[in-house]
């Protein structure tokens, strides 16, 4: 009985044995197919397909360029790659832009970048050389030149020349003169920036001129080279305009007895937006020199039919104009005023748009 009982007992413990062994091979079966099952989740949000039935195809990060820079506010800019223009932006209230240019090959590259600003004015083309790594996004930041002209073109001996541009907000611009000679200016909140020059102690002829601007962290290359003259103060007058349209040309037929008066806008024109154009009446072929808050911003002739014209953009709430005529360094008396109310915020007024000309 002792033996039966020992028997039975052995194929008991057997059987456990098995049953053991089955349950871990079910348990090893099922965690292969789960681990199969993960990959193939994972590959699939890889992975797309096009079509039922078609080869599933690997999406590969595109190579992209993205073009960031500050320039004035409000100004138009062009990015060029490698000599082709590939996109403009309009650059906002800080005058951050950026440009965003996709699916491009890796490889290295010449990007070109320049802008025109408010008053229109076209900066220095600036070019980065840039190397981009495949399947990823590279930032190039650009910064081009300050936009920069001068009044008048030519200036009698002991004359002042008024410099004026835009520039990134805050920028501190710099403008040499004949290569040895500086003057500084910090761009305001709209960008624009203006300083003058006396030439008393100049000598009469050509001299060259350019600018550049520096931030907290970056530093615009150099512009190119623009010029101004002097002339001996014996020799007639050999101003030029600012701005310059057709029909109009300087002549020693002005009256200078004949008021100088503006026409346009009225005193306390309100406008919603930034630009404007001041028109008015002089004599005939006259220079008319136009001020806004006691400060130069233009310089232009009277056409035959005694009118002139000068696109200007506002930069604060209220701005006072006045003009007069001026003959080389002797100037008439001044014209009625006008106040100009910049109002922004009112939206019944129209809003900020592009003046062409």
């Amino acid at each position: 009985m002792v033996r039966a009982r020992s028997v039975l007992s052995g194929q008991s413990e057997t059987a456990f044995g098995y049953g053991l062994l089955w349950r871990i091979a079910v348990w090893v079966v099922l965690l292969g197919v789960f681990w199969l099952a993960t990959v193939a989740v994972t590959q699939a949000a890889t992975l797309t397909e096009t079509k039922p039935g078609s080869p599933v195809q690997l999406e590969v990060p595109s190579t992209d360029l993205l073009v960031q820079g500050c320039v004035a506010p409000d100004s138009l800019v062009y990015v060029q790659n490698d000599g082709v223009v590939v996109g403009s932006t309009v650059s906002d209230n800080d005058g951050a832009f950026t440009q965003l240019l996709a699916a491009q090959q890796s490889t290295i590259h010449v990007v070109y970048a320049y802008y025109e600003d408010p008053d229109n004015r076209r900066s220095t083309t600036a070019d980065y050389t840039v190397a981009l790594p495949p399947q990823t996004t590279t930032v190039l930041d650009v910064h081009p030149a300050p936009t920069v002209s001068h009044a008048p073109g030519s200036v009698q001996e002991g004359g002042i020349v008024t410099f004026r541009g835009y520039a990134c907000p805050g920028a501190t611009v710099t403008l040499e003169i004949d290569g040895n000679i500086t003057l500084t200016a910090v761009a305001d909140a709209s960008g624009y920036w203006t300083t003058t020059l006396n030439s008393l102690n100049f000598t009469v002829g050509d001299h060259v001129y350019h600018v550049s601007a520096a931030g907290d962290t970056y530093q615009t290359p150099v512009s190119g080279s623009m010029q101004f003259t002097i002339v001996p103060s014996s020799t007639p007058d050999t101003m030029q305009p600012v701005v310059a349209f057709p029909g109009q040309s300087p002549s020693s037929g002005a009256d200078p007895s004949v008021p100088v008066v503006i026409t346009s806008p009225e005193d306390g024109y309100v406008t919603g937006t930034r630009r404007v154009v001041i028109t008015g009446t002089g004599s005939p072929y006259s220079q008319i020199e136009v001020s806004v808050d006691g400060q130069i911003v233009g310089s232009v002739y009277v056409n035959a039919f005694g009118e002139w014209t000068l696109p200007y953009t506002l930069r604060s709430p209220t701005q006072t104009v006045h003009a007069r005529a001026c003959d080389g360094t002797a100037c008439g008396d001044a014209s009625n005023t006008v106040d100009i109310i910049y109002r922004p915020d009112d939206t019944s007024l129209g809003t900020d748009c592009r003046l062409q000309l």
